[in-house]
């Protein structure tokens, strides 16, 4: 009988238990600063909401990653924003470099011609300079334009 009530006891135990869940990264710009920002994560009388992992590197101090169980909406969402969220994004790995597949016939040709020519205060080759795509883009009239 024992060994019944333990077993019973240990099942709803198990039922009981919640599953884990994995915290969401995101990155987020805050008008707070990062002592601010780590109060209003973790209130006082309150289960924390977030996590500070650290400061991205943002010259104004804005740009943070941080971790919390909510959805990026949900999160985005707080009710009154205590946070000051002025964006909230997925921290998520990209690939942005893939295969560059050039057929052998335009990559001869976009390199071909190595004459030396001024260009931005060093000689580089024609073919470099004067590329199809920066014409179409007109980088030559955005560089001779004074800011």
């Amino acid at each position: 009988m024992k060994r019944k009530m333990w077993l019973a006891g240990a099942l709803v135990a198990l039922l009981w238990a919640t599953p884990a869940k994995a915290d969401n990264s995101i990155i987020v710009r805050s008008t707070l600063s990062l002592q601010a920002l780590q109060t209003a994560c973790n209130p006082v009388l309150l289960a924390p909401i977030c996590t500070v992992v650290r400061v991205l590197g943002d010259p104004l101090g804005q740009l943070f990653l941080i971790t919390t169980p909510l959805d990026v909406t949900g999160f985005a969402e707080s009710r009154g924003n205590p946070l000051g969220l002025l964006d909230a994004e997925v921290d998520q790995l990209l690939n942005l470099v893939g295969p560059i597949l050039v057929p052998a016939s335009i990559s001869a040709t976009l390199m071909s011609d190595r004459a030396s020519v001024p260009y931005g205060g060093t000689n580089v080759w024609n073919s470099y300079a004067n590329q199809t795509a920066s014409g179409i883009v007109e980088v030559q009239n955005a560089q001779s334009r004074s800011v």
